[in-house]
């Protein structure tokens, strides 16, 4: 009987521990199905729509996002450098490239849970596209850095990983047609000192 008894505990705690972990991990970690990838950005561009699946909403509740639908707009998330290495606030970065056409954009950076961290001094921690110098090209240059940097510049705070977040407002991608793939802007890695 007691034996019994401890048996029927012992599956109770493990389907419990084991669900509560699973629902954790699912929506810390799953950011859910219909991923647009372009190089090493991520956009998920049903997490706005009647169309999204229960664990992109489940994580958009979670975190409080206000999830912009199609015509709207679409969010980019990066982790990595051109490279897939963690962005790292001890290492410079160099955002460039063109952005998609769109409205208007921000570039802003968070940490691994998107929490959105805003530097302690007075540095720009948040750019839009109306503040950016543009070359003649119409092409941008962003160094990312926790220094002070001169032309277009991004503060990050002091911490090991970081993402960066690019809201398209007003874009044309999530309904594109397919014909002409965008392409997203380069963040690469300033090779120096322990980022070498």
């Amino acid at each position: 009987m007691l034996r019994t008894i401890l048996l029927i505990v012992t599956v109770l705690f493990i389907a419990i521990a084991g669900g509560t972990w699973s629902a954790g991990y699912v929506l810390t970690a799953f950011d859910g199905f219909s991923k647009l990838q372009i190089g090493q950005w991520e956009a998920f561009p049903n997490a706005g729509t009647e169309s999204a699946d229960p664990y992109a909403l489940a994580n958009t509740g979670r975190r409080g996002d206000v999830a912009l639908g199609q015509a709207e707009g679409l969010v980019f998330y990066l982790r990595g450098d051109d490279e897939g290495k963690p962005l790292s606030s001890q290492c410079r970065y160099r955002f460039k490239g063109s952005v998609p056409e769109a409205r208007f954009f921000t570039l802003y950076t968070t940490d691994k849970n998107r929490e959105t961290v805003k530097t302690t001094r007075r540095f720009p921690s948040e750019l839009y596209s109306h503040d950016i110098i543009r070359d003649e090209n119409a092409r941008i240059t962003i160094l990312i850095s926790s220094t002070v940097e001169p032309g277009n510049w991004l503060a990050v705070e002091d911490m090991q990983e970081y993402r960066l977040i690019l809201t398209l407002y007003d874009t044309p991608i999530a309904t594109a047609t397919g014909l002409a793939k965008p392409v997203m802007p380069a963040v690469e890695r300033i090779k120096e000192g322990y980022c070498g």
